[in-house]
C-alpha cells in the first residue's frame, strides 16, 4: 500500500515537473531593472523590453547566448511616452 501511494506522488511530481518546463518559459532577466534611479530597463523574459526613461520609453530587442546580453535598438526606435509621468 505505501509502496503503490509513493509511485503515485513521483509519477504526479513527474507529471507537474513536465509541466511547469513546458509552460511559458521566461529567461533570468525577466522583469524591472532599476539603472541609475533616472534610467530602468524593463525585460518581458521572451527578448523583448524597453528601456525607460524619465520622458520616454523605447523598446528593443535582445538576447541572450552564452552568459552574454545582445541588445538592438533600431535606429528609429518605438517611442512612447513614459507612464511614469
Amino acid at each position: 500500500m505505501i509502496v503503490s501511494l509513493l509511485a503515485l506522488l513521483f509519477v504526479v511530481l513527474i507529471i507537474v515537473l513536465i509541466c511547469k518546463g513546458c509552460s511559458g518559459r521566461t529567461d533570468a532577466l525577466a522583469g524591472k531593472w532599476d539603472f541609475d534611479g533616472t534610467t530602468a530597463y524593463e525585460f518581458d523574459g521572451k527578448g523583448s523590453g524597453a528601456m525607460l526613461l524619465i520622458l520616454a520609453d523605447y523598446d528593443f530587442t535582445y538576447e541572450i547566448k552564452d552568459n552574454q546580453l545582445s541588445r538592438r535598438m533600431p535606429i528609429c526606435s518605438s517611442y512612447r511616452k513614459s507612464s511614469n509621468d
